[in-house]
């Protein structure tokens, strides 16, 4: 019986993980380089999905699965959940405004733990570090197996600590909103992990992970009918939702500025010009408006057409 849930368990993590990888590459987020590596995190936690599945397939004798395979099973299975929080730890770094494409040195940082990890799991095939099987082919654990809980969580952990602080000092609502989300991704592994050593016939890891992903996955789907496709930054929808929410959690000792914004002559720009130059226009602007808004503690929108709207809160003995 517990065999069978807990292959149910997987079987359903991975049709969850599997939705939100393919909607999220056929809503196009696999063309930004930041959501490539979410995509990336996902299909890592897919493998290791399908792996636990095979492995308990395998320790419950439904399948009959040689010891190498079994091990070999095993060090994929740590190896693809290491490679879902590095995956993860860049994707945050990327949320962070950092280009881990072209910060070479940050990237080799960040894989170190991964590679610690994949050099202690090739050498638990003669040490038995991390796993072993006895004489009678029966699975161990290691004297250094929570080494890779440590080294796996660890991105995880830091990345989301990071971020709440990075989340806590934004000065800008809607930016915050979004380094919450990030750091909140850790609470529900954090949680299903330490479960999950007392309990190890159950994979409430895995349900963690799926929640995870899940809540990311919805926070991004937000994210996308919130943001103008041409200028990057919010639509009008997303600038009445967090205006409303800003009004009523406004201090006493704080004004609200809200500010209308448009370009002079910018039909004499779409007609003499094309409206190639219109759009270069228009994303000149956003991207200044919005390089405002993040020094001081206000967001901004697209209201529509060549019409932009800030709102700025400020102390009430300062001026705009």
């Amino acid at each position: 019986m517990e065999d069978l849930l807990y292959s149910e368990i997987n079987i359903f993590s991975i049709i969850i993980l599997l939705i939100i990888a393919f909607e999220a590459m056929l809503l196009g987020c696999d063309k930004n380089s930041k959501n490539k590596l979410f995509i990336a995190s996902v299909w890592c936690a897919i493998i290791s999905n399908a792996l636990d599945f095979i492995w308990n397939l395998g320790k419950s004798n439904i399948l009959s699965i040689p010891v190498w395979m079994m091990w070999l099973i095993n060090f994929l299975y740590f190896l693809a959940f290491g490679c879902l929080a590095f995956f993860w730890c860049l994707y945050a770094e990327a949320t962070h405004g950092n280009n881990i494409y072209k910060d070479k040195l940050r990237t080799v940082l960040c894989s170190i733990p991964l590679m610690v990890l994949a050099v202690i799991l090739v050498c638990s095939f003669k040490t038995g570090w991390i796993f072993y099987f006895d004489e009678d082919n029966v699975y161990h654990r290691g004297q250094l197996f929570y080494m890779q809980y440590f080294l796996s969580y660890g991105y995880i952990i830091v990345t989301s600590i990071r971020t709440l602080v990075t989340a806590l000092s934004e000065s800008n609502y809607a930016y915050r909103r979004n380094f919450l989300t990030i750091s909140a991704f850790a609470v529900s592994p954090i949680i299903s992990g330490l479960i999950q050593v007392e309990f190890r016939y159950i994979p409430v890891l895995t349900i963690g992970i799926v929640v995870s992903f899940l809540l990311v996955y919805i926070s991004s789907l937000q994210a996308l009918i919130s943001i103008d496709p041409l200028t990057g930054i919010n639509n009008r929808r997303k600038m009445l939702v967090d205006l409303t929410a800003k009004t009523k959690s406004i201090e006493k000792n704080e004004k609200l500025y809200f500010i209308f914004i448009d370009i002079d002559s910018f039909k004499y720009i779409n007609d003499s010009y094309g409206h190639n130059e219109g759009d270069r226009i228009l994303k000149i602007v956003s991207s200044a408006i919005n390089e405002i808004c993040k020094n001081v503690n206000g967001f901004c929108a697209r209201y529509g057409g060549d019409e932009f709207a800030m709102a700025l809160v400020l102390k009430k003995d300062e001026d705009i």
